[in-house]
């Protein structure tokens, strides 16, 4: 760890920097979330129910496009959300010093509120209007969405959560002991992410963040020796044959199927690291700010416009039956969804700070 001044129950995380190839690492891993939600057309759970299998099957076109985007998916499914985690983890150590109690309301309102506000208000009626619940099932369906299920895409949120408080819990633990090793807390979460496995139940995600804990683990430790290693890792003569090893490993091993798990993980994690930072040298800083700075949107909102825009394609219009129109309805679900979530961010964003200035007047008013 870093160095504390005493064994107090202050986290003293890391410094607090700005790193463009987390930035890079964040756009790549968000364009793997966006492609990979593209190409599911059948999707189900135990209170609701989407199947558009019977439409794709007859039109040869939008079969053949959405059967290889689906072995891209299944690439993609391999390691992205691991890699999310990992990435977490290393931004999480690059923020200063925080006191346990403040930093878990700090992220209640960055992960719990987002979770809860989109959800009750965005996904769920949509998922509602579009027929995947029926009006019987709604009510059922809210109430479980309350507790961590029927999430969708929104369970990276608790999940994250958890994983953070689990986190920090064991450095305070061990902070309080007098101990900074960072094998020694390496060791401490991956029990914890152990014993975790064993709860009987995953109210509000706590199980499954058991799963993922020591990928958020490891980032941080990556991030603790990122600055060491930064020389090497910025020359092209190193990054670029890196960066095709790790991909070349990662296509080998899943089309023969000689990679499983976490050695895949941690392959295509070393692919997309090495691929961030060989894109951070390429493109200027206020470019990739811009793109990053509506990824969080982008995530949020992209996955329930998956639902209008099939509702769209296979219920209201009768699809073409050629390749172009199977690459528009591919490209609406991409890039259309990620160009409305974006101008939903800066909507959200404008009526915030409207929020927030009414709410500063309002004080002020009060106090004269």
């Amino acid at each position: 760890m870093e160095k504390t001044k005493q064994c107090n129950c202050t986290l003293d995380i890391g410094i607090s920097d700005h790193v463009y190839m987390y930035d890079w690492l964040r756009l790549l891993l968000m364009i793997c979330v966006v492609v990979g939600h593209s190409a599911w057309y059948v999707y189900g759970t135990q209170y609701g129910w989407v199947d558009y299998s019977a439409i794709v099957d007859d039109n040869p076109a939008f079969k053949t496009v959405l059967a290889h985007l689906s072995t891209i998916k299944e690439w993609i499914y391999g390691f992205h959300m691991p890699a999310f985690f990992f990435l977490s983890g290393g931004v999480f150590r690059l923020k200063r010093s925080y006191v346990f109690d403040e930093l878990t309301w700090k992220k209640t309102k960055k992960l719990i509120f987002p979770y809860l506000a989109v959800g009750l208000f965005f996904l769920l009626p949509i998922k509602i209007e579009t027929g995947f619940y029926s009006k019987e099932n709604a009510a059922e369906a809210v109430r479980l969405f309350l507790g961590g299920a029927e999430t969708q895409h929104l369970w990276f949120l608790p999940a994250l959560f958890w994983c953070i408080e689990w986190y920090c819990a064991v450095q305070k633990l061990l902070l309080r002991l007098c101990i900074k090793s960072e094998t020694l807390l390496l060791a401490a979460v991956s029990l914890v992410g152990f014993l975790g496995n064993y709860l009987q139940s995953d109210y509000f995600l706590i199980k499954t963040a058991s799963s993922y804990i020591i990928w958020f683990a490891l980032g941080s430790l990556f991030e603790k020796f990122r600055l060491p290693i930064r020389n090497k890792m910025d020359n092209p003569i190193v990054i670029i044959p890196l960066c095709l090893l790790a991909f070349m490993a990662s296509i080998i091993g899943y089309s023969t199927r000689t990679l499983y798990d976490n050695s895949a993980i941690v392959i295509n994690i070393l692919f997309v690291v090495s691929l961030s930072y060989l894109c951070a040298r390429g493109v200027g800083e206020k470019i990739i700010l811009r793109l990053v700075k509506y990824s969080f949107y982008i995530y949020l909102f992209h996955e329930p416009l998956n639902f209008i825009v099939l509702r769209y394609f296979f219920k209201y219009r009768s699809i073409g039956l050629s390749y172009t129109d199977a690459f528009v309805y591919i490209g609406i679900r991409t890039v259309g969804v990620t160009l409305v979530s974006m101008a939903m961010g800066m909507i959200c964003e404008c009526v915030i700070k409207m929020v927030k200035v009414h709410i500063f007047a309002n004080a002020i008013k009060s106090r004269e």
